[in-house]
């Protein structure tokens, strides 16, 4: 109970409705303000409760939770094959889950502060028969927010587990993503434990989300793409829509000799994964929405919700990155070959040991 001060008699006591009335002093038997201030809180807590549940929606669309499970054995490069003895290994699985569930092998971080997500390109991103067309691994510094992509040729010739070997794109057919994940992990010596997937369809529409990406193309590749798809170009700067984009990113054969094959073909993949983050990064708030619309159709990724978090937390700190782009193999631990009737890029021996330490180089400095 609050205790009332006496009342002098030569001050006279102030009108009720006075503004400055003593805290306490103003009863309120109605309790209106209790109530307003009650639905405030519930209003507020609603809010949040459908921010929350609109972000596990959108994680739990985006999620491909594949098991991952211990490795038993230390792997060990099996020895190169001997080609009278070699045959492929066309033992393709039809079960969707068995493609898509293949484990993916825990391995421990090579260094906490960095982050290799596997970025996939492919006819389905949900795996089946299809091949993978882009293998790409962005190595991300939270330190530094330095970003390094390298793209695994698709024609590399590896030892595949349970399968002989095979070119590296052949991983995806036979067990998906953890399979392909597993590979690269063993071959070249990394940790990857994440990665993104998109297929052909999906690429478009991420890139027609944000209005195109904008690239500097030269004369063949303008050529090219004003002689196979619906664009009309010249070589210099210029902006592509989804669908052109594509065609760019695939270009192959059917350009001068300088600017074809597999290794050009996968510098263009670079510079509009490079185009497309830093577009991204300063889009408008109209195209940010579309964006993410978008990826929820045709996305699929096994990052957790807190790295999600954690990553667009950063990316939404930086205007532009830190990106630097390279092939792998890399230049001089390679040739072209024939085997098993296949086109190959053959690394030998030294070369795969020399791209585990070229990669270690890159990434890790």
């Amino acid at each position: 109970m609050n205790e009332r001060r006496p009342i002098k008699k030569n001050n006279p006591q102030k009108p009720a409705n006075s503004s400055k009335a003593k805290e306490g002093d103003v009863k309120n038997p109605s309790g209106k303000g209790k109530k307003a201030t009650k639905w405030a809180i519930l209003s507020v807590l609603f809010i949040v409760l459908l921010i929350v549940v609109g972000c596990l929606t959108i994680y739990y669309i985006l999620y491909d939770g594949i098991p991952f499970v211990e490795r038993i054995e230390p792997y060990v490069r099996p020895a190169f094959p001997d080609e009278d003895d070699f045959s492929v290994d066309y033992d393709i699985s039809t079960d969707e889950n068995t493609v898509l569930k293949t484990p993916i092998f825990l391995e421990k971080p090579i260094d906490e502060n960095i982050i290799n997500i596997l970025l996939v390109g492919c006819d389905s991103a949900d795996g089946g028969s299809s091949r993978s067309d882009t293998m790409m691994m962005l190595s991300y510094d939270k330190r530094s927010g330095r970003i390094v992509l390298n793209s695994f040729l698709r024609d590399s010739f590896v030892p595949i587990k349970d399968h002989n070997w095979n070119r590296l794109n052949a991983t995806y057919t036979y067990g998906g993503v953890g399979l392909t994940i597993n590979t690269i992990n063993e071959v070249y010596g990394l940790d990857i434990q994440y990665f993104v997937s998109v297929d052909f369809e999906g690429f478009e529409s991420i890139i027609d989300s944000i209005g195109g990406v904008t690239l500097t193309i030269t004369e063949a590749e303008a050529k090219y793409l004003n002689k196979y798809s619906h664009a009309e170009v010249s070589a210099g700067e210029v902006k592509l829509d989804g669908a052109t984009a594509l065609e760019y990113a695939r270009i192959r054969t059917g350009i001068i000799a300088s600017e074809s094959g597999d290794f050009n073909r996968t510098n263009r993949q670079r510079k509009v994964i490079t185009s497309v983050i830093n577009q991204a990064l300063n889009a408008e708030n109209k195209e940010v929405l579309s964006l993410l619309k978008t990826c929820l159709n045709y996305v699929r990724t096994n990052l957790g919700a807190k790295t999600i978090i954690d990553l667009a937390s950063d990316f939404l700190d930086m205007n532009n990155f830190d990106i630097t782009g390279y092939p792998i193999p890399a230049e001089g631990t390679w040739k072209y070959d024939e085997f098993g009737k296949m086109s190959i890029i053959k690394i030998t021996d030294e070369g795969f040991d020399e791209n585990i330490e070229i990669l270690r180089q890159r990434i890790y400095g």
